[in-house]
């Protein structure tokens, strides 16, 4: 399984939101892809709507380039995603087109490690620095101490004044109390913000709440394990 993360600018509807894409299984014809964002208008006017598409793999092209392969997939029957695999799967340049042929300028994603299997999806909110924005928390199939954890989010606005800005945290779960012998409940961080996590008993939905070194706090979040990645436990 694979994570790429980037940017998406689609017109006025999405600009500069964070994009990902996972790949469960790999490139080839047929294969899965699930692509996530969310929209920064949506055409009824609604702000901030999440979108997650589940397709597969409609076509594959050799390039003849070393270390790069073409394929695409279709969004609703509507968008298509015209996808380039660079540096042997280190990278996606993305275009995206509708019905129309109105295209986007290239998106591109760069991988991230460490690839999980559970997928959870939510909004975040902290005070001004993330206003309902998409919130993405991947974890293993099994839950445990010191197994990994990686969450994705972009602030609305960050604390340099900077707009729309990716942030991904690489961490391992934890227990404050080391005696702790269950698995549902966890925390993992960034060095500064903190998630206090629990999964429910059929690990289906996911709450967490941030924390900063000053006591702060916002939540609980409460985010959707997404079992149409085709790793439902």
């Amino acid at each position: 399984m694979s994570i790429y993360r980037g940017k998406m600018n689609w017109y006025q509807y999405a600009v500069n939101e964070a994009f990902t894409v996972i790949l469960p299984c790999g490139e080839r014809l047929n294969d899965p892809i699930n692509l996530c964002w969310q929209w920064t208008k949506d055409s009824r006017g609604n702000l901030k709507v999440n979108i997650l598409s589940e397709t597969t793999i409609t076509s594959v092209t050799q390039t003849g380039v070393p270390g790069e392969v073409k394929f695409s997939c279709v969004c609703n029957n509507y968008y298509t995603f015209e996808i380039t695999s660079k540096q042997y799967g280190a990278q996606l340049s993305i275009f995206m087109r509708n019905t129309k042929g109105d295209t986007s300028s290239e998106m591109v994603l760069q991988k991230f490690y460490p690839s999980q299997p559970r997928t959870y999806l939510g909004k975040l909110n902290w005070y001004g620095y993330a206003a309902n924005e998409l919130f993405i928390v991947v974890l293993p199939a099994r839950l445990g101490e010191d197994l990994p954890v990686t969450a994705h989010w972009q602030w609305t606005k960050n604390n340099k004044g900077e707009l729309k800005v990716n942030h991904d945290v690489n961490d391992k779960q934890r227990h404050e109390d080391k005696n702790n012998k269950d698995p549902n409940t966890f925390y993992f961080g960034d060095g500064y913000y903190a998630f206090n996590c629990t999964a429910d008993d059929k690990n289906k939905i996911l709450t967490a709440t941030m924390k900063n070194p000053s006591g702060d706090s916002a939540g609980p979040i409460t985010l959707q394990l997404q079992s149409n990645l085709g790793y439902m436990q």
